[in-house]
């Protein structure tokens, strides 16, 4: 069989000189769609930003074609980035609605290394009892990230990913979107 895992359309623009903003719209991820934007404001030198995402999604057929299920919810975060002063380490601080409609807040620590390699550590508080979550409603995990420019003699926009979550349920899930303006707006 063959199964569409993600397709989808984006634009991103810079509106002004701390201004940027996109909007993306398909397949986002294997059990998500729908479409979204997401506006960031970033002074050039300084090392914070704020961004705004908003998004509409609905759930996928398990069978991953272009087809949907009934259920469908509006997400979206206010997250403020910090790059620290140690050893340049990017903070991140989300507060919103997640895709199981519940609400909370995500803390990520990333360092990403001279190579392009990234390590991620996230936590995550939301308003689902312990009860339906499992381990209260606290959520965390590591992410590991390497190009593929490690290990090529050219130059390869992909990357592999690791991630290690000790349990993968519906609370503070977020949506995989396309566009991610922070990672697309660098600073030297």
């Amino acid at each position: 069989r063959v199964t569409l895992d993600n397709l989808s359309l984006s634009k991103s623009e810079r509106l002004g000189r701390d201004w940027y903003a996109a909007v993306y719209g398909g397949m986002f991820e294997p059990m998500f769609g729908g479409v979204g934007g997401e506006v960031l404001y970033r002074r050039p030198g300084t090392p914070w930003a704020v961004s705004v995402d908003v998004n509409h999604v609905k759930q996928r057929v398990f069978e991953q074609n272009l087809q949907f299920q009934d259920y469908a919810v509006n997400t979206g975060h206010l997250t403020g980035h910090w790059i620290t002063p140690w050893q340049g380490v990017h903070a991140a601080l989300s507060v919103g609605q997640y895709l199981a409609k519940d609400r909370g807040a995500t803390l990520s620590m990333t360092k990403t290394f001279a190579n392009g390699s990234s390590i991620t550590g996230f936590a995550s508080k939301t308003n689902v009892p312990a009860a339906v979550f499992g381990e209260g409603s606290f959520d965390k995990g590591i992410l590991w990230t390497i190009p593929f420019d490690a290990f090529l003699t050219s130059s390869s926009r992909f990357n592999a990913g690791f991630g290690w979550r000790p349990l993968i349920r519906d609370g503070a899930a977020k949506v995989q979107r396309p566009v991610d303006l922070f990672a697309e707006t660098v600073w030297v």
